[in-house]
């Protein structure tokens, strides 16, 4: 499964990062956000874009999402 690192990255790259991340590979890929609100909102964001899904391979890690297609 293909990762992207979001630690270092700005908030105003972000969303581009994660958006190639998506359209350049095959699903499920693992976004790693670290602890920032701001970060995991930018990801929820292009998610939602894309209608995809999202879940927490560790729930005690919450700096952690496997983007998946959504099933729906």
């Amino acid at each position: 499964m293909n990762s992207l690192d979001l630690h270092g990255t700005k908030h105003e790259d972000a969303f581009e990062s994660v958006e190639d991340l998506i359209l350049e590979n095959q699903l499920p890929v693992e976004i790693i956000t670290g602890n920032s609100l701001e970060m995991q909102k930018i990801v929820k964001s292009v998610i939602k874009k894309y209608k995809l899904a999202i879940f927490l391979p560790n729930p005690s890690n919450l700096g952690s999402l496997v983007v998946v297609e959504n099933l729906k």
